[in-house]
């Protein structure tokens, strides 16, 4: 999983750092489900949630910043 700097996990995720973020992600993980139809890595997909929940972006965002469709944004 690629972690950004200190200033961006603490803004898009709210989390104090990225060792925490590699924590949450390592428990998470294995209940992350990805398929054939899946457009993101496991880890794009925390993100993808995280930054939903800390900063509240309409899917329509999340799918440009993610380069997905807003649909896709929607199921996860």
């Amino acid at each position: 999983m690629e972690f950004f700097d200190y200033a961006k996990v603490k803004y898009y995720t709210g989390l104090p750092n990225s060792q925490t973020l590699q924590s949450l992600f390592k428990y998470c993980e294995p209940h992350i489900i990805v398929n054939h139809r899946s457009c993101l890595s496991k880890s794009q997909h925390l993100l993808l949630v995280l930054m939903k929940l800390r900063l509240g972006s309409p899917n329509q965002d999340l799918a440009y910043r993610f380069g997905i469709s807003d649909t896709a944004v929607s199921r996860i």
